[in-house]
């Protein structure tokens, strides 16, 4: 046996060893938001609400993004979140909340991708968060939505 074929086994395991952080360093990386872009959430009530990708919460587990505003003298959360695969489907939901009564627009899309300027997408929509906390995630485990409302998230920017 020639000390190539010994060796071999060995590079290819280093070599792959090497490139697992690399791997999941590029899995974390998010494929959807980025700060600055504009969306546009359509609700099943008919309502556009157009909202723009705020700066990053470096404190989230996953790429989540998130700013309070005002909007008609009520301060409200908007929050753009991505979960990359991990122990469910990839998914992504955009919300804007009010941080009175709890209530807002919240739109989950499973399994996105990459988004391009002006595509749109169709998700599942809640209208609280307590909605969003009992039934979303049946909807991104499966990507069903019987019995669920549903949304659009168009990329403008």
């Amino acid at each position: 046996m020639t000390l190539t074929k010994l060796l071999f086994p060995v590079l290819i395991a280093t070599t792959i060893a090497s490139c697992a952080p690399a791997l999941q360093n590029q899995m974390m990386e998010d494929p959807v938001f980025a700060p600055g872009q504009v969306w546009e959430m359509g609700t099943p009530a008919g309502t556009v609400l157009t909202l723009t990708v705020p700066a990053r919460d470096k404190a989230a587990k996953y790429p989540a993004y998130s700013s309070s505003s005002t909007v008609v003298g009520k301060p409200y959360l908007i929050r753009f979140w991505y979960d990359p695969v991990d122990s469910d489907p990839e998914f992504i939901n955009v919300s804007q909340l009010s941080l009175i009564s709890r209530t807002g627009d919240i739109c989950y899309v499973q399994q996105p991708g990459k988004v391009q300027v002006g595509q749109i997408l169709s998700g599942a929509y809640f209208g609280s968060m307590s909605d969003a906390f009992a039934n979303s995630q049946a909807y991104v485990n499966t990507g069903i939505k019987d019995k669920l409302q549903s949304c659009t998230l168009k990329r403008i920017s």
